[in-house]
């Protein structure tokens, strides 16, 4: 599937979250049930590995958990899709863990050099990550950005490929950003447009709140939380 959403509309958090909801067995944003549960693979191009692990710790203390005890393998670069060397180590990895989840986040920087216009390429380029997820029993979650275009939805999704690639797709919209000025915490409203063959059509309204211990300290302790609400289109 593909995740795709403006700037800062919450994508690698709501990544992270199925991530973690996958490996503990325990609902996506509290909500979504998981049916399967098991090892996650994440490849991630963007913020570098000490923010991305960060985040992963504070979605997993929100529940309860413990991020060292999750089998979650964190890969801080996005595979290059069009060059056989790193799809050959995409594959090694897929086969060492075997997980039951793949995320790629961002799909710019594993799409680069390709014609994001040209729905052909785009489709060649996806087939091939696709094929190694199926090989490995894995499902592949995408996250992606959307276009400058008005409104929202699927046909926010930039460049031609992943939306008619994407068995199901969310496009995420901001419906509010606050920052607190006293205690540096971030709430941030989105809706998640969800589409999808298999799946019922609906919109998920996400009410995350984000704080670090040191507001002045980039290093220090993240906590968030997350209040969902889900309403038919």
């Amino acid at each position: 599937g593909v995740h795709a959403g403006d700037m800062k509309a919450q994508k690698t958090w709501n990544t992270i979250d199925i991530a973690v909801s996958v490996a503990s067995g325990t609902p996506w944003l509290g909500l979504v049930p998981v049916d399967v549960s098991g090892p996650v693979l994440m490849f991630a191009g963007e913020g570098g590995e000490a923010d991305l692990l960060r985040r992963i710790d504070a979605v997993a203390r929100s529940r309860g958990l413990t991020a060292d005890d999750l089998p979650i393998t964190v890969c801080c670069r996005a595979p290059h899709l069009s060059d056989a060397v790193h799809l050959g180590l995409m594959a090694d990895e897929l086969d060492r863990i075997r997980p039951v989840l793949t995320t790629l986040d961002p799909l710019y920087l594993a799409a680069r050099g390709a014609k994001l216009g040209d729905l052909y390429a785009m489709g060649a380029l996806l087939e091939a990550p696709q094929h190694l997820c199926q090989e490995a029993g894995s499902s592949l979650w995408v996250a992606h950005h959307q276009n400058r275009k008005e409104g929202r939805g699927a046909m926010r999704m930039s460049g031609a490929g992943p939306a008619e690639w994407g068995r199901v797709l969310i496009s995420a919209t901001v419906i509010s950003r606050n920052v607190n000025l006293a205690t540096g915490e971030t709430t941030v409203v989105t809706e998640l447009d969800t589409i999808g063959g298999s799946i019922p059509g609906g919109t998920l309204r996400v009410v995350r709140r984000i704080r670090a211990e040191d507001p002045e300290d980039l290093r220090s302790e993240e906590h968030t939380s997350e209040l969902q609400s889900l309403r038919h289109l």
